[in-house]
């Protein structure tokens, strides 16, 4: 794609952006307007980002942090705050953990068998996945690996040291034991799924 494309693209959702600014603050001042913004519960979080261009790509099936990346954003009411004190935290999250996160606000119980945990009383992961068509992920100890079914090309990112997916350490034989951990973790986890992304065990 042409530059100017990418600079135009990147224009237009940049728009989008303002545009949903405006709408958030139009819904904040109804709520203050009702006084009932303080005790509010406001979630606030995205599907997915898109490439716009990085990496040479243009899409949102993706698992680098331009498309992977989204905000997650959790206000409660003033009279939870002290009864679940959440703190900022750059631990990964995902956007499944929303449910029962909300439910449990409500006064609901999840279904046990959901994959997302409620981010009020979050019991820890040590790995966090995920699966499109055509690639899947797994993310821990710092790291992130990345498989594409397309040419079994594989990607190790160390999250903390290169948010952008600048520098992949797939292959290098000081990461090898890491990129085998995680890729190890990600067959278990695709195999349990029963995804046909796995054959044999491979």
């Amino acid at each position: 794609m042409q530059p100017e494309a990418i600079t135009e693209a990147r224009r237009r959702y940049y728009g989008q952006m303002t545009h949903l600014d405006y709408q958030l603050g139009r819904l904040f001042g109804s709520l203050q307007t009702h006084k009932i913004y303080q005790e509010t519960a406001i979630a606030f979080t995205s599907d997915h980002g898109e490439c716009l261009g990085d990496h040479g790509v243009f899409a949102k099936h993706s698992f680098l942090e331009s498309a992977a990346r989204v905000p997650y954003i959790l206000r409660l009411p003033n009279s939870l705050r002290e009864q679940y004190p959440i703190q900022d935290a750059e631990t990964p999250v995902l956007t499944a953990d929303l449910c029962p996160t909300l439910l449990q606000l409500a006064g609901l119980q999840a279904d046990a068998s959901a994959e997302g945990q409620s981010l009020l009383e979050p019991s820890g992961r040590e790995y966090i996945f995920g699966e499109t068509p055509e690639s899947a992920m797994v993310l821990g100890k710092g790291y992130k690996y990345i498989y594409y079914t397309t040419g079994d090309t594989e990607h190790l990112f160390h999250i903390d040291q290169d948010s952008n997916d600048q520098c992949n350490l797939a292959g290098q034989a000081e990461h090898a034991e890491i990129q085998s951990t995680l890729k190890n973790r990600l067959i278990a986890y695709l195999n349990k799924n029963e995804s046909p992304m796995v054959n044999d065990g491979a």
